[in-house]
Parts: C-alpha cells; sequence; structure tokens
C-alpha cells in the first residue's frame, strides 16, 4: 500500500474527533481551556540565559582549577572534579539511607515551620488583643 493512502485514514480520524469533541480542539495548546498561554518575554529569557551562563562559568571554572591542582588562594589538591561529586551523589542516591536523612529532615523542617506558625500566631494574636502583649512588644522593640 503507498505511503499516501495510509496516512489519509489517520488524518480523517483526527478530523472527526476535532470535530466529535471541540473542547478538546480549543484546548490544543492550553494547559487550562479559555485561559490564555502565559507569554515568555525576552527579559525572562535573557535573564534564564545569565543564570545558565553563570551555572556553565562556576561548573567550568570548578573542572579546571581542579584538573590543574590551582593552588593560589585556595588549595584545591582535595577538591574533587565535579565529574565525581556527580558521580558520587548520583550513586548516593540510590541508597536507603539518603532518603531516610532526607526523610528525618523533611520532618525536623516541618515540626520547626510548625512551632514557629503557632508561636507567631499566638504572639500576633497576643498583641494585637490586649494592650499588655501590644506594649511588650513596643517595649522591646
Amino acid at each position: 500500500m503507498p505511503a499516501a493512502m495510509k496516512s489519509e485514514p489517520t488524518e480523517k480520524k483526527t478530523a472527526e474527533t476535532e470535530a466529535d469533541h471541540p473542547e478538546i480542539a480549543a484546548s490544543i495548546g492550553n494547559m487550562r481551556p479559555g485561559l490564555p498561554t502565559p507569554k515568555i518575554t525576552g527579559q525572562q529569557l535573557l535573564n534564564v540565559g545569565i543564570v545558565s551562563m553563570s551555572l556553565a562559568i562556576g561548573v567550568i571554572s570548578w573542572h579546571f582549577v581542579t584538573a590543574m591542582g590551582f593552588d593560589f588562594y585556595m588549595n584545591f589538591q582535595n577538591v574533587p572534579p565535579p565529574a565525581k561529586v556527580l558521580a558520587a551523589f548520583v550513586a548516593h542516591v540510590q541508597t536507603e539511607v539518603f532518603w531516610t536523612h532526607v526523610a528525618v529532615s523533611m520532618r525536623r523542617i516541618l515540626i520547626s515551620y510548625c512551632l514557629a506558625v503557632v508561636l507567631g500566631i499566638s504572639t500576633g494574636l497576643v498583641m494585637g488583643r490586649s494592650r499588655d502583649g501590644a506594649s511588650v512588644h513596643h517595649a522591646v522593640h
């Protein structure tokens, strides 16, 4: 069968699907139907380019100073090159111990955040509801 004959049914089926479901056709190119697609400005592209170049220059500089064994202000004899660090990171991420440490750290962060929220809201309520609470704040501040 020639290639032209094979592609016609697919195109016809696509056209039928779009005709049968106009909401699908309307949402092509949009994540949410009815909302405009966000536009990327030239300034945003410039910012992304500057950040990318800065990171690239930093990693390339790191590679060269470790490869040459640079020893002027800082001693790079004991600093591993970026490739070794990346390989060690990838190997470490694949262990269960890494994720256990991440979970413990996230638990500590969550507990600390909750305590800060409770203390902050409580202090704010006391300061807003009583003159004595507000005077304590103003005396300290």
